[in-house]
């Protein structure tokens, strides 16, 4: 893979933000970019300039925030090492999402382009990262067809897609997506609907282990899970289920993540 630039992790925390900010069709702007990294406004507008001067960054006249293209690779970059991070905790480690998640944010930094391309090769080339969100690079793509659960019928039959990045930055609420088994790949059957409550109730089929019971959801919940019918169901990631095994492989691939932050 190409030599990155040497970037600090404050800079890689801004590009990572406004790539997650992008996805949602929005435009960027400063006071959102401010909310998400719970940051003073005066503080993103210095570090927006930084990052236009390093020429990663422009604004357009009404006062978006977009990548160039040398800043787009940068923040592809950074979000592929944590989906990647994210798999190799979740699928070999066995660690929980929200706890995989907040070590991601910090081996990020620290992932090689040489350990990067063989963590693709360890974790079997995957696409997507644990939460359904294509991973930069390898060819995944979030389905057109998927809407936000709160958008399904009452009785409808789906399959979760992703959960949107503003869930991952909620312990609480991506442990009890997890332990709820609402995960991409999943099917789920909408058992209950109460637009007046705003809360709809989900089942999913029975499978080894415990029972899946019905899950209560507020619409607040409900809308940051994205799912598809079934006449799209293939456009669905793949189940994730932890392989839990230590390979010389993963040994391998462990030894070789550099811990050295970059500054």
């Amino acid at each position: 893979m190409a030599e990155r630039r040497a970037l600090t992790e404050t800079m890689e925390e801004y590009l990572q933000a406004i790539y997650y900010l992008g996805k949602d069709g929005r435009p960027v702007i400063a006071a959102r970019l401010a909310e998400w990294l719970n940051v003073a406004p005066p503080t993103v507008t210095a570090m927006i300039d930084r990052l236009q001067r390093d020429g990663l960054l422009e604004k357009t006249d009404r006062r978006e925030i977009r990548f160039t293209e040398a800043g787009r690779a940068e923040a592809h970059s950074i979000a592929r090492r944590h989906y990647l991070a994210e798999r190799l905790l979740t699928d070999l480690l066995g660690l929980s999402w929200s706890t995989a998640h907040a070590e991601a944010d910090r081996w990020e930094h620290a992932i090689s382009p040489a350990t990067e391309a063989r963590l693709l090769d360890v974790l079997g080339q995957p696409k997507f990262c644990p939460h359904g969100s294509p991973i930069p690079g390898t060819g995944g793509r979030t389905s057109p067809n998927s809407f936000p659960l709160t958008d399904a019928a009452p009785g409808e039959r789906v399959i979760v897609s992703h959960i949107v990045e503003s869930a991952e930055e909620d312990p609480e609420l991506l442990a009890y997506l997890e332990t709820n088994r609402i995960m991409p790949g999943r099917w789920l059957t909408i058992a209950r609907l109460d637009r007046a409550a705003r809360t709809l109730t989900v089942r999913g089929p029975a499978e080894p282990g415990p029972p899946m019971a019905g899950t209560l959801l507020g619409f607040d919940v409900a809308r940051q899970i994205y799912v598809l019918a079934e006449r799209h169901a293939a456009e669905a990631p793949p189940r994730v289920r932890p392989r839990l095994r230590r390979t010389d492989h993963l040994a391998a691939a462990l030894r070789r993540v550099q811990l050295k932050r970059r500054h």
